[in-house]
C-alpha cells in the first residue's frame, strides 16, 4: 500500500489544498495540511510551538520525553524519517 504514495497520478487526481494550491501525495496528508490554515490555539509550553488541535499537542510533547536517536522511523523506498508509528503509517496510506 505504502508503494502507491510513490506513483505518479494523472495532475487530476492529485489533492491539492484549495486555500494554497499545495499539492499532496495523499487526502489524507491534505486534510492535516488544511488544518495548519486555521488558528493554532493550543501551546506547548516547553517551547514555542503552537497547533491547531489537543491531539497534535499531545504528539508534539510527547517528541519532548522521547531522545532523537529513539524515535526515528524510515520509509524504505524513499528515507523518510517519521517520529511516531501512526506518522509512517499516514506517509504508508494505511
Amino acid at each position: 500500500m505504502h508503494m502507491k504514495t510513490h506513483e505518479v497520478k494523472p495532475a487530476d487526481k492529485i489533492p491539492t489544498c484549495s486555500i494554497c494550491n499545495k499539492e499532496f501525495k495523499s487526502k489524507t496528508i491534505l486534510y492535516r495540511h488544511r488544518q495548519t490554515h486555521f488558528e493554532k490555539t493550543f501551546q506547548c509550553e516547553l517551547c514555542t510551538k503552537s497547533f491547531v488541535s489537543n491531539y497534535h499537542l499531545k504528539t508534539h510533547m510527547a517528541k519532548h520525553n522521547k531522545s532523537a536517536a529513539d524515535n526515528k522511523l524510515k520509509c524504505f523506498p524513499c528515507d523518510k524519517s517519521f517520529t511516531s508509528a501512526s506518522e509512517l503509517k499516514v506517509m504508508k496510506g494505511l
